[in-house]
């Protein structure tokens, strides 16, 4: 799903050459703000020689990646382009210019701030619809590459679809996490989002926040032409960066 932010994002740059200018939409700042559009291999690049530090707080899990820069410029990586930006202000201001970003779990986390008492709820839902031995469903890390197992081989025989993992992707959330709680004796942390409606089932180890669950969502929702569902890579990707800065 490629929520509102990304698409009015690039439709504002896609059409545009090399250091041309945006216009600000904000009505207290008419400013421009200076862009530049470079190839993929630029950005690759750029991120090893400025060496680029990944911001979480401008960043969009499954649309575009934004980094500080060393000189303090800042780079954006979307799904068709990347851009340089002069400042992380830039940004921010663009952001807040009329560009309104959608929570991706917005109208899918149906429990709210209910979710860690939903586990159990979750467990057996995801059994009844991959149809599994709920036996099996131990909360362990072993657990997930059976329900790995199940969603890719389903998924390629047409018994699920994209449409049913979106609509149901929540309870696979809340089990990986609570997989993800028990491993490393984390709790949930159920943050409020700024749309007023949205709770985000935020794991926490030792005061550190970890957004277990959008990485969930997007390897099981957030996918391309030809992209196979998979627990397993959002399960991973996450716990791997977060052991190697533990």
């Amino acid at each position: 799903m490629m929520n509102i932010f990304y698409k009015l994002f690039f439709l504002v740059f896609m059409f545009v050459s090399t250091y041309s200018e945006a216009t600000n939409l904000s009505k207290q700042d008419t400013t421009m703000i200076k862009y530049k559009t470079i190839t993929f291999d630029e950005a690759d690049s750029l991120l090893k020689i400025q060496k680029g530090v990944l911001n979480n707080r401008l960043s969009r899990p499954g649309m575009s990646k934004v980094f500080n820069l060393k000189d303090s410029t800042m780079l954006v990586i979307g799904k068709k382009a990347c851009f340089v930006y002069n400042s992380e202000e830039d940004i921010v201001r663009l952001l807040s210019g009329g560009v309104v970003s959608e929570n991706i779990l917005f109208d899918l986390n149906f429990f709210g701030k209910e979710l860690p008492k939903k586990v159990e709820e979750s467990r057996n839902k995801i059994a009844q619809l991959l149809k599994l031995d709920i036996g099996k469903l131990d909360y362990s890390e072993q657990s997930l590459t059976y329900i790995d197992h199940e969603i890719i081989a389903s998924f390629i025989k047409g018994k699920i679809t994209k449409t049913e993992l979106l609509k149901n992707v929540i309870y696979f959330i809340a089990y990986s996490g609570n997989v993800f709680n028990l491993k490393y004796n984390g709790a949930w942390l159920m943050v409020l989002d700024e749309d007023g409606e949205t709770w985000q089932p935020y794991n926490e180890i030792n005061g550190r926040r970890i957004d277990l669950f959008t990485w969930i969502y997007s390897s099981l929702c957030d996918l391309n032409d030809g992209e196979i569902p998979s627990i397993l890579t959002g399960y991973y990707s996450k716990t791997d960066n977060f052991l190697k800065n533990k």
